[in-house]
């Protein structure tokens, strides 16, 4: 084996030996650069989860307030009214109170729908109450009836 084998074994060895250096500077560079983005992809992500998150409660709680309408048929001494459910749920056992002991069942209301009814009860306060208490449940077997307390809308002839 002559010098010339040595030294070219030593330049080959140098080369190698200057790549793997090189090529693990710029990975760590590289790398450091990659995680940067991705840290900042990541809090930009998170953000966006942050205001879907108080987006999905804003919904929930308006979700969650009942919502009927209430108003009267035909002319103002009509004693017909109707009721829509503009819930996101079926209403069962729906009633309209107008004191502690009397109130008229609608029955089952699904959601979007209306039913109209007799009132008659109406004649006998005057037509001057001003607001009536909606109580519904939920679900056929709920124990737990909902309240509301509406203003039905008058028909102005």
């Amino acid at each position: 084996m002559d010098w010339t084998f040595w030294v070219g074994n030593a330049v080959t060895l140098a080369i190698s030996v200057t790549g793997w250096v090189i090529t693990a500077v710029s990975g760590r560079r590289a790398s450091e650069s990659e995680a940067e983005q991705f840290n900042e992809t990541l809090r930009v992500q998170k953000e966006h989860v942050d205001k879907l998150a108080e987006q999905v409660a804003l919904l929930k709680s308006e979700a969650g307030i009942p919502r009927w309408d209430v108003w009267q048929l035909g002319s103002r001494k009509s004693v017909m009214f109707a009721i829509r459910n503009r819930n996101p749920y079926d209403a069962f056992d729906v009633r309209i109170e107008f004191n502690e002991d009397d109130a008229v069942t609608i029955g089952d209301v699904t959601r979007g729908s209306e039913r109209s009814f007799d009132f008659r009860q109406m004649l006998f306060m005057g037509g001057v109450r001003t607001d009536l208490t909606v109580t519904w449940l939920t679900g056929p077997d709920s124990d737990h009836r909902h309240r509301m307390t509406v203003v039905p809308v008058r028909s102005g002839a």
